[in-house]
């Protein structure tokens, strides 16, 4: 009971701070159910970049520049706890958070920019953004009982899908990330500071998400749209960790990243690794964004017609999301995804809802198939196991060997099993030892194994070497063609540094080129260039 009247006081705060510089009031809405096929998107990882850095490298030089003249202030006393305040790793943040925009003209300006390109464009195959007709929309059903917010929900607070570094999301997905993640960046600080441990601090920024005026329950999600999002609340608690990762070590999908800047006497400096070009921001972005595979809370009044639209659009979805992938087309398929999706790589995030008032597509989508069928093959016991086998710790700049068993536990063969290996960006395969493909952008394994006879074990081998000195997992998982997943393991390493390794070792981001890139000079007043 302790915590709830800080938690209260922090809520109410942030309540009349948000009513006084921010219009992220209203809660904006996107339709994940009505969906383009055979399209070519058109990715907007570049404007992500682009945003971040941007606003990054505008308080990186603006900070600089106040400490170069508070240097010039002739009392030590006041020159000293000038310089000091100006280091402080809340002064830079916020400067980060005064050169981003709101969460509304952040939204808005991309929705007015998505509609001059969408009237300008000659090319019917590319998508830039996609926003169905309202009277299509998910949302233009007609309600069983008079309700105002369909207004909203229908014209007024819709957004576009667009695609950022490969994954679908809302356009308010920006607006979460930038302006409740400041909030909940705020409450996790201030919570540290009173003597709260880091999980507690983690829980006090959660709740403003999840309880309160500004939450969700309130008005960013329920109140005006009958939608709780949990999608948003992963954007916010994401959010908040980018803010964090400004002066500090975050992790991120399972994966240990440095701080952004570094302290270099009495200045702040990007990281050298950390470029518009590279793609470090594109870390921030997860599928958990995507509001049909990570479903809301939709209010009982409308759920029913919702659920009846999702089922209408079956085919299309299947398509969308399993295109032609069969290991794919199955509940145990969605049903996984979701469950992964309600925690952030293992962290809560405040998810919200059960099967009693979220529309999993691993319900709605095969609804045809008879349940005592269903239930009998998810009681089923397991076909195939999976063990990694290898080194539980791996040393910067030196090359390991890996493997995956993968056994048949049945008496019958079993054929077309496709193993996969999904790891994180700290690990850099060099050597497959057997036909597999490597998903690059992803940094994924596959291989496909033709037969796999009764009780028969084969040995998956890979090489890899570490590029930083962080904890790391890797997963690894087993379809069966028109069955879906069927075995799922992890492994967890160490990875050490080497005695010559530098501490500021760039982390490789997914799909970036591995390669060192060479440290700058200092100088007195360093300028990011941008």
């Amino acid at each position: 009971m302790q915590g709830r009247p800080q938690t209260m006081l922090i809520t109410f705060f942030f309540l009349g701070f948000s009513i006084f510089s921010s219009t992220h009031l209203l809660g904006h809405e996107v339709d994940h159910y009505n969906l383009p096929l055979g399209k070519q998107w058109v990715d907007q990882g570049e404007y992500w970049n682009n945003l971040l850095f941007d606003a990054v490298a505008k308080a990186v030089n603006a900070v600089n520049r106040d400490i170069h003249a508070a240097q010039q202030i002739p009392i030590p006393a006041a020159r000293q706890a000038r310089i000091k305040a100006l280091q402080h790793p809340s002064t830079v943040t916020f400067r980060v958070r005064k050169h981003l925009p709101s969460a509304f003209m952040a939204i808005e300006r991309l929705e007015m920019q998505y509609r001059l390109q969408r009237a300008n464009t000659q090319d019917a195959n590319r998508v830039i953004a996609h926003k169905p007709n309202a009277l299509s929309s998910t949302y233009g059903h007609v309600p069983l009982l008079p309700d105002p917010r369909q207004l909203s929900r229908m014209t007024l607070m819709r957004c576009s899908l667009i695609q950022v570094h490969g994954q679908k999301m809302g356009t308010d997905k920006i607006g979460h990330f930038i302006a409740m993640g400041y909030y909940y960046y705020v409450a996790y600080s201030a919570s540290r500071a009173s003597g709260a441990s880091h999980e507690e601090a983690l829980n006090q920024a959660r709740q403003i998400g999840v309880d309160g005026p500004i939450s969700e329950k309130g008005v960013v999600g329920m109140l005006p749209t009958g939608v709780i999002s949990n999608a948003d609340l992963v954007a916010n608690y994401v959010g908040m960790k980018f803010y964090l990762n400004i002066t500090q070590p975050v992790t991120l999908k399972g994966a240990s990243y440095p701080a952004i800047l570094v302290s270099e006497g009495n200045y702040w400096r990007l990281r050298p690794h950390i470029t518009r070009n590279s793609d470090y921001f594109s870390a921030f972005i997860s599928e958990h964004y995507d509001e049909a595979l990570n479903p809301c809370v939709f209010e009982p009044i409308s759920r029913g017609q919702i659920r009846n639209i999702v089922r209408k659009n079956r085919d299309t979805l299947l398509r969308f999301y399993a295109g032609d992938d069969r290991t794919k087309m199955t509940p145990q398929y969605f049903a996984e995804k979701s469950k992964q999706l309600a925690t952030y790589y293992g962290e809560p995030y405040g998810h919200i809802g059960d099967t009693s008032n979220l529309i999993y597509l691993s319900d709605v989508l095969f609804e045809g198939e008879s349940r005592i069928t269903r239930t009998a093959a998810q009681q089923r016991p397991p076909q195939i196991s999976l063990q990694p086998v290898g080194p539980r710790t791996l040393t910067m700049g030196g090359q390991s060997q890996f493997a995956v068993a993968v056994t048949n536990q049945t008496e019958t063969p079993l054929e077309a099993i496709k193993v996969s290996a999904d790891l994180p960006v700290t690990m850099v395969v060099s050597h497959l030892h057997e036909t597999a493909e490597f998903d690059r952008p992803h940094n994924a394994i596959h291989w496909h194994v033709k037969r796999l006879g009764p009780r028969e074990t084969k040995l998956l081998r890979f090489q890899a070497s570490a590029v930083s000195g962080q904890a790391a997992n890797y997963e690894v998982r087993a379809e069966l063609a028109g069955v879906g997943t069927v075995a799922f393991a992890q492994k967890a390493l160490q990875i050490h540094r080497t005695a010559n390794a530098s501490h500021d070792t760039p982390r490789v981001a997914k799909g970036a080129p591995r390669q060192r890139i060479p440290q700058t000079g200092a100088s007195a007043l360093p300028i990011v260039q941008r």
